[in-house]
């Protein structure tokens, strides 16, 4: 038209203006393809992702194990992997004994030695076949030196624990035993000179009867005024 910005342009013919469009047409559906395919990419690393969660929870081996509802919780698919923490009051004697620690003002090496005792008796309630050795800890030092704090953090950690019956105390005379407030270990155990090697140790001791003797704790304190 005479006049307007595009006078005297050529038009294209009809099988050009086609082919153009033939062109638009594969290159608008290569796009969707490229598209679709991108997403079937990262449906497949999903798919990926669940089978290999699900793998490791069925086991591994040269036989499929097949899961029921009982054992395992219904997965979502295409869900990613869960993992599921409960919180609740710590069973741990090392633990516990962390608060003693701070509450007590237990020094360096008393903080040691009370944690090594409580590290052992972790041991012994969390391995299930039981072959832990026994723990024989000696806490040295001279006269005044605070060693029966260690002693003081242990009592209270039972108390804490509700296990003072599973506790026995002892030292080897009667004003060691004063001052942790225990008893000596002829009393413990009974022992009298006028009594044989054969005296029962199975007695009732402050109403409380004594364990067996694997399950004994035993602190023996020697006289050094």
């Amino acid at each position: 038209m005479p006049g307007r910005i595009f006078s005297g342009a050529a038009i294209p013919p009809q099988d050009q203006v086609k082919a153009i469009k033939s062109q638009q047409i594969y290159a608008s559906k290569e796009r969707v393809k490229i598209i679709q395919g991108i997403q079937n990419i990262a449906a497949a690393h999903r798919t990926n992702r669940s089978a290999a969660a699900q793998s490791i929870l069925a086991g591994f081996g040269d036989r499929d194990i097949q899961m029921t509802a009982a054992d395992l919780e219904e997965m979502v698919d295409d869900a990613d992997p869960r993992v599921k923490v409960r919180f609740g009051p710590s069973t741990s004697f090392l633990e516990a004994s962390k608060d003693l620690v701070a509450r007590l003002t237990l020094n360096k090496r008393q903080a040691i030695a009370f944690l090594i005792i409580c590290r052992q008796l972790d041991l012994i309630n969390h391995v299930e076949n039981s072959d832990i050795g026994q723990l024989c800890q000696f806490v040295g030092g001279e006269g005044r030196t605070s060693k029966s704090r260690v002693i003081e953090a242990l009592i209270e950690l039972f108390a804490k624990k509700g296990l003072s019956n599973r506790l026995l105390i002892t030292a080897t005379s009667r004003t060691a035993a004063a001052r942790i407030n225990s008893i000596t270990i002829h009393s413990a155990y009974r022992f009298s000179k006028d009594q044989g090697t054969g005296a029962d140790t199975t007695t009732d001791l402050d109403g409380i009867r004594l364990p067996k003797q694997a399950e004994r704790f035993v602190h023996g304190q020697s006289r050094i005024d």
